[in-house]
């Protein structure tokens, strides 16, 4: 999906809720869900600024291996994080980033591509013990489509990377 497919599809859903009547009090989040390797990931998509394809990375050196280096975006830097990296230990092999929009970072993350955007009811998200790599950085899970979706702690990441950055 690139970006204007993602736009649009903003546009539709936020057009259809206006026009659907509310059936429950359930509070819902827009999720962006996207892969890295085999697995399934999501972020509220309100912490998404854009999808770039194919973006050039300029090496830094002294970061920890998950750190990919920069990519410059609009004349601003990003820090490039493997994601796949960071949470399984295996380097991805993609050129998709997620520049991610948080205040005082400046974050993209490397992904596969986006799988597709939707809202999921508070109920819907189930608390799951991740183990391993994972431990820590997963908040939930929802199925979509018969397959566990993994929704991702960024604050628990970008802590994360501050500490390691501080003992590089």
């Amino acid at each position: 999906m690139d970006n204007a497919e993602l736009l649009q599809r903003l546009v539709q859903e936020e057009g259809s809720e206006r026009a659907a009547a509310p059936e429950s009090q359930e509070e819902t989040t827009r999720y962006l869900v996207f892969h890295t390797e085999g697995a399934r990931y999501a972020l509220p998509s309100a912490l998404v600024r854009e999808v770039v394809i194919e973006a050039p990375k300029f090496f830094v050196p002294f970061v920890p291996p998950y750190v990919q280096g920069l990519i410059n975006r609009h004349g601003e830097p990003y820090t490039a994080l493997d994601l796949s990296m960071f949470l399984t230990q295996k380097r991805l092999e993609a050129s998709t980033y997620l520049v991610l929009s948080l205040p005082g970072d400046q974050i993209a993350l490397l992904i596969t591509d986006v799988v597709e955007i939707l809202r999921v009811g508070a109920s819907e998200i189930r608390t799951l013990a991740a183990s391993g790599e994972q431990e820590g950085y997963i908040l939930g899970s929802f199925q979509l489509n018969d397959q566990e979706v993994l929704v991702l702690d960024v604050d628990a990441i970008l802590s994360r990377l501050r500490s390691d950055v501080d003992r590089e």
